[in-house]
């Protein structure tokens, strides 16, 4: 969103009444495109509770909005090996997390996804080194991101962002 927050073109929301309850976020442009996006925000204890609330969150917006294109983001990798890191306060922050396990976890969420008829977009792999962690020139501290990480993951999300808009027409008519 701070990618986003000097935009001009671009209206967000925190939230935000879309119509059929809140939403965490909504952002739509400015210029009247017949498009928005809104990002629905989950917590849970587990990875495995956390796929139920995505999957009930999706499949609510389904029934609720059929002609509504969901996109799905993968999480993004983790870095436990920062130089100078305390290993201590690494097993705190980020406990069992590792990166093959959110490897494993995407992979759920992919094919929960295709199951829904969603998209699914990963940007796990154009956030990691060359060992598989989140690369340290994005991190705050192995976890958090800075500008150029989220730079990164925008520059993914763009053609999903702009896909409607590029292609011209309606969803159906392009479908």
């Amino acid at each position: 969103l701070g990618l986003l927050r000097n935009a001009s073109d671009w209206k967000i929301l925190s939230n935000a009444e879309a119509g059929e309850g809140f939403s965490d976020i909504l952002i739509e442009p400015r210029r009247n495109l017949n498009m928005g996006i809104v990002i629905e925000i989950k917590y849970a204890p587990t990875f495995r509770a956390l796929d139920e609330a995505c999957a009930k969150a999706m499949e609510q917006i389904k029934a609720r909005l059929p002609e509504t294109k969901i996109y799905v983001l993968s999480y993004y990798p983790v870095n436990r090996a920062l130089p100078g890191a305390d290993p201590e306060q690494v097993a705190a922050m980020f406990g069992a997390r590792t990166n093959e396990e959110l490897r494993a976890v995407n992979g759920e969420l992919e094919a929960l996804a295709a199951a829904l008829g969603c998209t699914y977009i990963d940007v796990f792999d154009c956030l990691t080194d060359e060992n598989g962690n989140l690369r340290a020139e994005y991190t705050i501290e192995g976890m958090h991101m800075y500008a150029n990480g989220y730079a990164v993951v925008l520059e993914r999300l763009l053609p999903y962002l702009l896909e409607k808009h590029l292609t011209g027409g309606t969803e159906s008519e392009n479908d």
